[in-house]
């Protein structure tokens, strides 16, 4: 991990794999891109430059990782919702047309 070169083939793949885990983490609690890698690069963990950085967030975390998390949210949401606002907001329709050209009438 050189600063101020280029770098070798691969160099930083194994520079993103070794903060993965670390970049979910800081996704998941809201940070975003930018400010994860500025980060990482004032802590010196990455060298890689920012385009680098963003193509393995959007190969390899966005796909797998925060995305899933968001459905598993999304579906906490809808199990936890009260059963009187389901109630709501569902559409009742009355079987018997006669009934309902009466109402509308």
């Amino acid at each position: 991990m050189g600063e101020g070169r280029k770098l070798e083939k691969h160099e930083a793949r194994v520079e993103f794999y070794a903060v993965e885990a670390e970049v979910v983490d800081l996704i998941e609690r809201g940070y975003g891109y930018t400010m994860i890698y500025k980060k990482f690069l004032q802590e010196k963990k990455v060298t890689m430059s920012y385009v680098t950085f963003y193509g393995y967030i959007s190969k390899r975390i966005n796909k797998k990782d925060v995305r899933k998390k968001k459905n598993q949210l999304q579906e906490r949401k809808i199990e936890n919702q009260p059963a009187a606002a389901m109630e709501k907001s569902s559409i009742y329709i009355e079987k018997d047309p006669d009934k309902q050209k009466k109402e509308f009438m």
